[in-house]
């Protein structure tokens, strides 16, 4: 469909401009009638000025007409759709912005947690035992929470050694619904620890899925188990429940995702849905968290 003529006069916004050239055609004819509105009054002040006697039409004419009315709110409704969806996406990147500095801080947090325990990564459970209660500081969950549990709350205990404000990382909502579930001593970072931190690289492969389980898979890691840091994540939102508060600023620009060398890069939800992973009993088949072969795999 070919655009209206474009010209001084009131004529329709082009149907192909950016919504830029749309709002200042809007502007310029809301200008021109307002302007016209105005022409339309200045013979009727000057004959007030002058002293003439005015009709009682030209009278009713000197307050706002209905067109000078309706033009402001018509002003008023283009700015506000110019600058509300502004304003919006701003709020959305100053979001992501923060999530993506907590992301460098939280990656940096467990890079020292583990120099200060001989490479390990975070661990509460039994080892060789995935069926056993996991404890995390004071609180202990049953049932098959192995892996979820350990992935979720893996900050717990970075603070406040490692992380001094946890209110740098969770979510206040989630954590006033943690603490209302009895839980207040647990963190629920805004970032999951993949869960093949949890478990030997040889249990996140698909030849493990067709053998008995190895309860000996079931066990801490440590950093040196990473054979491509540059391509395997440790942390993201993807996957994870801390962020689920997060999701709008999420599904337009991405996860944020820190890999093991300590870089950080943002990712559609679709680009990860195609990275490796393997089905994981009682998690699922999820990917960074479960990526295959493990520590020694690949995200990207």
């Amino acid at each position: 469909m070919d655009d209206p003529p474009s010209c001084g006069c009131l004529s329709v916004p082009g149907l192909r401009g950016t919504t830029e050239e749309a709002a200042a055609g809007l502007l310029r004819n809301a200008a021109l009638i307002w302007l016209g509105s105005v022409a339309l009054r200045t013979p009727i002040d000057r004959a007030r000025r002058t002293g003439r006697q005015t009709s009682p039409a030209s009278r009713r004419a000197a307050g706002f007409t209905l067109i000078e009315v309706l033009v402001t709110i018509s002003i008023i409704a283009i700015l506000t759709g110019i600058l509300l969806p502004a304003l919006a996406g701003a709020r959305r990147q100053a979001q992501l912005t923060r999530f993506s500095v907590m992301q460098r801080q939280l990656n940096l947090a467990l890079t020292q947690y583990a120099h200060d325990h001989d490479a390990s990564m975070p661990y509460f459970a039994s080892r060789n035992d995935p069926y056993s209660a996991v404890r995390i500081g004071t609180e202990t969950f049953e049932g098959f929470s192995y892996f979820s549990a350990q992935v979720n709350l893996w900050a717990t205990p970075l603070v406040p050694v490692y992380i001094p404000d946890r209110s740098m990382i969770e979510d206040e909502e989630l954590r006033q619904w943690m603490s209302e579930q009895g839980r207040p001593g647990v963190v629920l970072a805004r970032s999951a620890l993949t869960a093949t931190a949890f478990a030997a690289p040889e249990y996140f492969t698909l030849a493990a899925r067709h053998l008995p389980v190895n309860y000996g898979h079931f066990r801490p890691t440590r950093l040196w188990e990473v054979r491509f840091p540059s391509d395997k994540a440790l942390l993201s939102s993807y996957g994870a429940i801390g962020s689920i508060n997060d999701l709008d600023a999420i599904q337009v620009h991405g996860h944020p995702c820190s890999f093991a060398d300590g870089s950080a890069a943002t990712y559609p939800t679709r680009v990860i849905d195609d990275w490796p992973a393997v089905a994981v009993p009682w998690l699922g088949t999820i990917p960074i968290l479960t990526t295959e072969d493990g520590l020694a795999g690949r995200d990207r």
